[in-house]
């Protein structure tokens, strides 16, 4: 239809466009995304959103110039949303997505009927993943249990309960469970979720954080350090509710694995009594050296002489090299840290280029991880900290669709995934926020990551490219924008070739997270030269 004939009395910024609603109908976000891709790719389309009703989705069609208010849809309801330049070129895309919605799109698979078919077709499993809502996963993965069979969880919103009750099953029949809500498990160079390409090796890693684990394995890969396993046990199995139950059978299952010679433990803080049970098994029971790194809480002195404690990924990585070899502690300082003073020198170069009223950091990221490690830094640094993932000396965010200040945001968040892909397969909404922070006359930074590996954006940079180009070239102030790229030159987006891309966009980008976000601080902070070195060797250096 044409725009200024909408019955639907949406303001749009497109020629002609059409917003229809299917009342009960339902299809895999991962579809939806597949399908708007594929409308956009219509000769004559300006922007297409085929999306379930959500909350979410809703917010997304309004940043894109939809606004939602006088349609009647529910979380049930399938949305499409296209505009475009011609009538023609609108009729064509409505027909693309008819057809698409019809027939399917993406990689030819092999379905059975139920559970117990699939099992007698394929009876040499020894791991399954999950990906299904949350409230049915209980029920599959007794099932799986009870045949023996260890469990990728990636599903998250599992009722509390009933991962209890599936890891206190599994512990009686033998059985790792890594989830729910594990994003990546890495065995013996083969990845599950989100994973990176990493090189085989001798390090294994208890991760209650997914994007950490992608960040410290990459990162060591590439300096020819590989990873034995990456077990993944998801984020509330750190919780009092669960007590650790399989981070302890993954620290067990590495200090009886032969080929594993170091261990890392990487999670955001545990509540206090399952932190000590935790570290009670390591002291008691775990010989081999162990890197543990509790984002967002406070390092501890040594316990034991093989227990090592860091503040960030970016110590971990360090101190896994250092424990390793001189030799390999040598070339993770060549390859991830900058010197103080480059930092304090670039820092000043980048705020030359800012006026006297931009002050301000926002944090626009896709890992969980790398808000908790860019909190840890920033809170030393700067004042006004927001976040929707708050930690200990962090203000939350209430409103996690509007910054205000230094705000930090987590993208990966459930209030922005429901009933849409992780913006790490699909940047639309990230991309939105990107040009709307962007319009803040008080922004001086803008930080971002950018997660390479099977399961995420293919081109994750590219994907960001028009938007980063509109920003540094706007008429409204200049913007510094910082990014780091997490993963391996064997991706198959290969992080060389994505740092080049963003380089060639003006974007200054850090070889880690933590280098990022202390660069990011150093531009806006009033702190004394004194206290930033404090805070630089107290977090970066080891």
């Amino acid at each position: 239809m044409r725009g200024e004939k909408s019955s639907l009395k949406i303001r749009v910024r497109y020629p002609y466009y059409t917003v229809n609603v299917k009342k009960g109908y339902y299809m895999d976000s991962i579809q939806l995304l597949k399908i708007s891709e594929e409308v956009k790719k219509v000769p004559g389309v300006l922007e297409a959103l085929i999306a379930m009703g959500t909350d979410t989705n809703k917010e997304l069609l309004k940043m894109l110039g939809f606004s939602y208010e006088d349609l009647n849809v529910t979380p049930n309801d399938l949305i499409i949303a296209i505009g475009a330049e011609s009538e023609d070129a609108l009729k064509n895309a409505v027909n693309t997505a008819e057809r698409l919605l019809e027939e399917g799109i993406g990689e030819t698979r092999e379905y059975y009927a139920d559970l117990d078919t699939a099992l007698s077709k394929n009876p040499d499993i020894s791991i399954a993943l999950i990906s299904i809502p949350g409230q049915y996963v209980k029920d599959v993965a007794m099932k799986l249990i009870d045949r023996g069979i260890n469990l990728h969880i990636f599903s998250d919103n599992v009722p509390i309960n009933d991962e209890i009750e599936i890891k206190k099953r599994a512990l009686e029949k033998n059985v790792l469970v890594l989830g729910p809500g594990a994003g990546t498990v890495i065995i013996k160079g083969v990845g599950l979720g989100f994973a990176d390409k990493v090189n085989v090796g001798s390090v294994g890693i208890v991760a209650a954080s997914g994007t950490g684990l992608q960040e410290v394995s990459s990162l060591l890969s590439e300096i020819g350090i590989g990873i034995s396993y990456g077990l993944g046990v998801g984020g509330n199995d750190v919780k009092n509710a669960i007590g650790g139950i399989m981070t302890i059978k993954a620290l067990e299952f590495l200090q009886n694995d032969d080929d594993t010679k170091v261990l890392a433990l990487i999670s955001k803080v545990p509540d206090r009594e399952t932190e000590e049970k935790i570290l009670n098994y390591i002291y008691n029971n775990v010989s081999k050296p162990v890197i543990i790194n509790f984002l967002g809480g406070h390092a501890r002195e040594s316990a034991k002489g093989n227990v090592y404690f860091t503040y960030t990924l970016h110590q971990t990585i360090l101190k896994i090299a250092k424990v390793i070899s001189e030799n390999k502690y040598v070339e993770a300082r060549n390859k991830y840290l900058l010197s103080f003073d480059e930092l304090i020198r670039l820092a000043d170069e980048l705020k030359r280029e800012l006026s006297s009223s931009q002050r301000f950091v926002r944090g626009l990221f896709t890992g969980g991880s790398f808000v908790n490690e860019t909190l840890v830094i920033l809170r030393e640094l700067v004042n006004d900290l927001y976040s929707n993932a708050p930690i200990e000396g962090v203000a939350e965010l209430k409103n996690p669709f509007k910054s205000i200040a230094n705000s930090i945001i987590d993208l990966g968040d459930e209030v922005f995934t429901r009933g849409r892909p992780h913006p790490m397969i699909d940047p639309t909404i990230r991309v939105n926020r990107l040009l709307e922070e962007a319009n803040y006359d008080d922004v001086a930074v803008i930080l971002m990551d950018f997660v390479l590996g099977y399961g995420s954006h293919d081109d994750p940079v590219g994907a960001h490219a028009d938007a980063i180009k509109h920003i540094m070239e706007s008429s409204k102030g200049k913007k510094v924008i910082i990014a780091h790229v997490c993963g391996t030159s064997e991706d198959p987006q290969n992080v060389v070739e994505q740092v080049n891309k963003l380089r060639s966009l003006g974007v200054i980008v850090m070889p880690t997270n933590a280098l990022a976000a202390f660069l990011a601080g150093l531009i806006v902070t009033n702190k004394s030269i004194e206290k930033l070195k404090y805070v630089y060797d107290g977090l970066i250096e080891v």
